[in-house]
């Protein structure tokens, strides 16, 4: 079934490109003084009527006969619209002609395939523009379903795993220290409610993604200890209210700690500043001997930043550092 926008977008366009049609039509006729004035404008009045009946003719074959092919369509539309010149004898006092049947047949049926061509043309292009349109949004959704079946699958490879590291630590800290591990309890908790009750959205905002981030890394630091030492700059209140894609933050600081080999004597830094609209993590370089790195983190954020907000990542690496640049929407 045809859309309905289209329909009212092609009815807009003839009831625009009527009138301007038909002065194209005539200007020839008056320029070279085979018409005056008067005639020029009940010429005119019956051209733009005319005009937009086969505008009104050639909607009704394209939405109609869809199922023939395009030449098919336009052969019909121009048949349908040759008809209706038939009852025209009332403009012949107006046409420059003598002979009667070149008046009358020779002149509509040539004005007619040249209206009829334009129209075409211009329905065509509204057509064609419609279901690119439309196909670009399908894809769009598309990806955006995939790569939230894909964002669902990477948090539920990483609970199990971290969830797994963390009741070990929680356990050797129970005997070892059971106030800490009250703490680190709390943490835990914290940390996984907010990964159950926000993984449904796709964007939160800066002060929800640091608040994650920082508890992320306070985890990380009661396993690792010393190890990690990480710097986080305070970014401004209109920064706070910004948005970013879930986990964003806390990805890059995840991907710092899985790609280094960090010791209490070879610690990891990691620094994380604010700008504008732009959020910097940098961490030095201590690259793990037997790591083969899929990079499904960074590309999955990736293809994030390009489906929500048509940005790309900055991603730098030089001998001792890495860092990247991600963007506040």
């Amino acid at each position: 079934m045809r859309s309905s926008k289209i329909n009212q977008l092609l009815f807009l366009y003839s009831v625009l490109t009527s009138p301007v049609l038909a002065i194209y039509s005539i200007a020839p006729l008056y320029i070279f003084e085979k018409l005056n004035l008067q005639n020029s404008s009940v010429l005119f009045i019956g051209l733009t009527i005319s005009i937009f009946i086969s505008w009104c003719i050639n909607i009704f074959v394209c939405w109609k006969f869809s199922n023939l092919s395009n030449w098919k369509q336009f052969l019909l539309a121009f048949i349908f619209s040759s008809v209706t010149h038939l009852p025209k004898v009332w403009l012949r006092p107006l046409l420059p002609f003598d002979n009667v049947i070149t008046a009358y047949l020779t002149y509509p049926i040539i004005t007619t395939l040249a209206i009829q061509i334009i129209i075409w043309i211009i329905i065509n292009a509204v057509v064609a523009n419609f279901k690119r349109k439309k196909i670009e949004e399908e894809v769009k959704e598309l990806k955006l379903f995939n790569l939230e079946a894909q964002k669902q699958t990477l948090i539920q490879q990483l609970q199990p795993h971290f969830l797994f590291n963390s009741l070990s630590v929680l356990k050797s800290l129970i005997t070892e220290d059971a106030n800490k591990a009250e703490d680190y309890a709390i943490q835990l908790s914290n940390f996984l409610r907010y990964s159950v009750q926000i993984h449904t959205s796709d964007l939160v905002s800066l002060q929800e993604e640091l608040a994650f981030t920082k508890n992320y890394i306070a985890l990380q630091k009661v396993r690792f200890q010393d190890s990690i030492k990480c710097n986080i700059h305070e970014p401004s209140k209109e920064q706070l209210n910004m948005r970013l894609p879930i986990f964003a933050l806390q990805t890059l600081v995840e991907n710092a700690i899985k790609h280094n080999a960090f010791t209490n004597t070879k610690p990891l830094y990691i620094e994380v500043e604010f700008s504008d609209k732009t959020i910097q993590v940098y961490n030095n370089l201590i690259p793990k001997t037997n790591l083969n790195p899929t990079g499904t983190g960074l590309n999955n954020l990736k293809k994030r930043y390009q489906l929500l907000a048509n940005l790309d990542l900055d991603l730098k690496e030089s001998e001792n550092q890495f860092s990247v640049t991600i963007y506040l929407i």
